[in-house]
């Protein structure tokens, strides 16, 4: 059974997060001052994966629409997003746009076992001004790579695609 733990100076979930005038189901985490806004998953079950297949975290990121980017005061510098997996940190990035931009964590590693997967946000320089982060989307995704797509299981469901 899977649970989860939030802690930050606002946080919220919804179907309907903003970035780029782009809305996504989502949760919104913004840091207060130092420390990390998290919201903590426990229990998470990473598939096992025979040979040919992979698993992935795929998720999207972003600032909140409605940032005032061009005001003289309080002015928002981005924030560092980071994501955390049984304690040890898997992604990093500072970001400073609203805008989703998708990532992916290959997650081959923890295949057949239960996890922790902590989304951080931090404020950069110790400025949470805007700090609006929004994580959009996070899914565990088993993704076939036969060598032709005539060999895909009878039951396969959905396409991606990969850079």
């Amino acid at each position: 059974m899977s649970s989860i733990a939030i802690c930050a100076l606002t946080a919220s979930a919804s179907y309907d997060e903003r970035c780029g005038r782009v809305s996504l189901p989502g949760f919104y985490l913004h840091p207060k001052d130092a420390a990390d806004a998290v919201a903590a998953f426990t229990g998470v079950a990473v598939p096992q994966n025979p040979a040919g297949t992979s698993c992935f975290l795929l998720f999207r990121m972003g600032l909140r629409d409605g940032i005032p980017w061009g005001a003289p005061d309080n002015k928002s510098n981005g924030a560092r997003f980071s994501i955390l997996v049984n304690g040890q940190a898997v992604f990093q990035e500072d970001f400073a746009k609203s805008q989703w931009q998708a990532r992916t964590i290959d997650m081959l590693p923890y295949a057949g076992q239960t996890v922790s997967i902590e989304f951080h946000t931090n404020s950069i320089d110790n400025n949470p001004s805007y700090d609006w982060c929004v994580f959009g989307q996070p899914m565990l995704v088993n993704v076939t790579s036969p060598p032709s797509y005539r060999e895909l299981p009878e039951d396969t469901v959905g396409v991606a695609l990969a850079q």
